[in-house]
């Protein structure tokens, strides 16, 4: 009895684990959305390219939550669970890097994007202020009769989600 007992709970894991590997996510079932989105937030904040707000782990999503993991010397799964929110709400900040190992600042992330919508090239949306970003920057507040001064804060990331 006590071998069936083992070989059972082996297999319940083992199905777990494929399970989590299928869907993404080993969150209990009234915990999945919730979790999912919240740990998309957190690394989005990170300046991680989670792709847009979901509440089901994508592709994307994947890539960012590996990459998270890579960068905070995890053990690298891509999947979102309980415990990789923990990390990202309570454990040491670790924030995403740019190309050349550049910090990455979530707000210019921000306003990259913005950019891009309003029909500006700020480059890649990598969290990098870089040159093409910038002039970017410049060119909006200047056809908009801003002040140019090429910095990402909130009075930018305003006016730019005001257009």
């Amino acid at each position: 009895m006590r071998l069936f007992s083992i070989l059972l709970t082996a297999m319940v894991m083992l199905g777990a684990a494929a399970m989590a590997q299928e869907t993404g996510h080993r969150f209990a079932p009234g915990l999945v959305e919730p979790g999912i989105a919240d740990i998309h937030d957190q690394l989005t904040q990170r300046g991680y390219n989670a792709g847009p707000p979901t509440r089901m782990v994508t592709p994307r999503l994947r890539r960012a939550i590996s990459t998270y993991q890579r960068d905070a010397g995890l053990p690298v799964d891509g999947l979102a669970t309980p415990e990789l929110q923990n990390q990202l709400r309570f454990g040491p900040v670790v924030n995403a890097r740019g190309a050349g190992g550049a910090a990455v600042d979530p707000k210019v992330s921000i306003v990259q994007h913005h950019l891009r919508r309003l029909g500006y090239d700020p480059g890649p949306i990598d969290g990098v202020m870089g040159p093409k970003t910038r002039a970017g920057i410049a060119a909006f507040q200047q056809a908009n009769g801003l002040l140019v001064n090429p910095v990402a804060d909130d009075a930018l990331i305003e006016a730019l989600a005001r257009r």
